[in-house]
């Protein structure tokens, strides 16, 4: 397992990865333009982003993994939320782990540091990012990336489950809890609040379903406009989008044993009863 997580972390950080590498996983040729559209535009691989209440990038979110990196006596790298960073420490514990001169102290150690990684800083939003990124790596050799990454996670959710599980602190803020104005929605691009990823590559589909238009831009932008413009008209697409990420989400509880992708439905369950109340209420006010 150390070596696929060394080698899906090596992927997600580099351009132009080794053919030796993409052939190694099954993986078709990869360019750099497909790396920079996913890695940079669309899902950008940051642990903050999709675990911090305002989905943005750092904060403090960044700042307990970098110290998690120095408790474990490791050199904090430049991007510790990083997904390549994350990835390459648990490899780094598994090998360790895997040693035959590991004393049974320093094996539990280390057992322990492998659940508060995977259970805090992985399970969290991994198993929801692997599959948006598959979906959307469609017809390149990220797709197989991403199908690696979900059945990756799955098994370590099963070789992990005694060492922690996924802590409530981590989703603290209830989509129900959220009021009725335009700016409120703004939790659909939260993914710690909604349970989904909405990319700037959905809110332009958005734009031409509607037949609103977007504008390019950071994605509350991009939605917020669309909103002003046509409240009830998105909040419609936006129903039918989430219906989508159910469906999907059912299709990988069935597909993965382990039960991570259960607290992500759950969320996105309550983001869709959300939505809908909200969508009859721009509908009354017509």
């Amino acid at each position: 397992m150390s070596e696929v997580l060394a080698a899906l972390a090596y992927l997600c950080d580099t351009p132009r990865p080794a053919v030796s590498v993409t052939e190694a996983l099954g993986m078709a040729p990869v360019e750099a333009f497909e790396h920079t559209e996913i890695f940079l535009l669309q899902l950008a691989p940051y642990a903050s982003i999709y675990l911090s209440p305002d989905a943005m990038m750092g904060g403090e979110i960044a700042g307990r993994i970098a110290g998690l990196w120095s408790t474990l006596g490791f050199e904090i790298p430049s991007e510790p939320d990083h997904l390549s960073s994350l990835l390459s420490l648990l490899a780094q514990l598994e090998r360790e782990a895997a040693g035959s001169r590991v004393s049974d102290r320093h094996l539990h150690a280390l057992q322990r540091a492998q659940g508060v990684v995977f259970w805090e800083y992985l399970a969290p939003w991994v198993p929801k990012y692997g599959c948006k990124l598959h979906k959307l790596a469609e017809g390149t050799g990220y797709q197989r990336w991403g199908e690696l990454l979900i059945a990756s996670i799955d098994e370590l959710a099963h070789r992990y489950r005694d060492l922690g599980s996924i802590p409530t602190w981590q989703f603290s803020n209830n989509a129900s809890d959220v009021g009725d104005g335009v700016q409120d929605l703004r939790m659909l691009v939260i993914p710690a609040v909604s349970g989904m990823i909405l990319t700037r590559r959905d809110l332009l589909r958005c734009g031409r379903e509607t037949g609103l238009g977007s504008r390019v831009g950071e994605r509350w932008f991009m939605l917020r406009t669309m909103l002003e413009t046509n409240r009830q008209l998105v909040l419609s697409w936006v129903l039918r989008y989430v219906e989508a990420e159910l469906s999907g989400l059912g299709r990988l509880q069935e597909r993965c044993s382990s039960g991570i992708f259960e607290e992500a439905g759950e969320r996105v369950e309550r983001t869709y009863e959300r939505v809908e109340a909200l969508a009859r209420t721009a509908e009354s006010t017509l």
